[in-house]
């Protein structure tokens, strides 16, 4: 039997996990609330409560840091439900030191000797193809 790859009906089928979902929604409504409805309507009254409006800027003053706290606990419950996950990129290099111990006529010198050692080494030779056998 091959191991791997495509084989005919296998895998998930299409649609299986959206009807699930579907079903598990559908009777939870009638029941009441949902979950993500008591996440979010939690989040929101501890925001309200630890935050004043400023009158001026009409921006929001945190102004009991303890509900603030609390309010973000509750909002890194919902966020998975709420925002898709970013996708990781790729990895950035470290910035260059700008101290007084980074010289770089020094890092020149070094980057220089380098290549030039790289120059002089003999180039490895490639071996020799073998010789096909008649058959």
């Amino acid at each position: 039997m091959p191991r791997g790859g495509y084989r005919p009906g296998a895998g998930r089928k299409p649609g299986h996990v959206v009807v699930k979902t579907r079903e598990a929604a559908k009777k939870a409504l009638p029941e009441g609330v949902t979950p993500i409805q008591v996440i979010l309507t939690t989040m929101r009254h501890l925001w309200k409560d630890a935050t004043a409006i400023d009158g001026k800027t009409g921006k929001a003053d945190i102004i009991d840091i303890n509900k603030a706290k609390e309010a973000m606990a509750v909002a890194a419950n919902a966020a998975p439900y709420c925002h898709a996950r970013i996708a990781p990129k790729e990895e950035i290099p470290p910035p260059v030191p700008q101290n007084e111990e980074f010289d770089l006529q020094d890092a020149g010198r070094r980057i220089a000797f380098a290549l030039a050692a790289a120059e002089r080494a003999p180039p490895k030779a490639l071996p020799k193809p073998k010789a096909k056998e008649p058959a």
